[in-house]
């Protein structure tokens, strides 16, 4: 709901928990978020509110983002969370509108 209330995301443009392969391996990414091109703009993995935000999280959305392509990577845990761009710079989730 915060993608598409506060951040104006179209409902219609994001994909939930879909089936990615990855090194022969079959994934599941959490939210993948498309731009009107329906090329993917972000990807999100959602962990339990018990887990912590670390490396390792980051890791595993950067993995499967090597498939996915997306600009931007975010990692929630329902308390906090994290987004990065292209180049692995910390930024504020950007709003839809700013997407290609």
């Amino acid at each position: 709901m915060y993608l598409v209330k506060d951040k104006n995301y179209p409902a219609s443009l994001i994909a939930v928990e879909k089936e990615i392969v990855l090194n022969d391996l079959k994934k599941r990414f959490d939210i993948v978020v498309y731009n009107k091109q329906m090329k993917p703009e972000l990807i999100i993995e959602c962990k339990a509110p018990f887990i912590t935000l670390d490396k390792s999280v980051i890791e595993q959305v950067q993995r499967y983002n090597l498939t996915i392509k997306a600009k931007y990577v975010m990692i929630t845990n329902g308390v906090s969370d994290l987004v990065l761009d292209e180049n692995n710079n910390v930024i504020e989730l950007p709003d839809y509108g700013s997407f290609s």
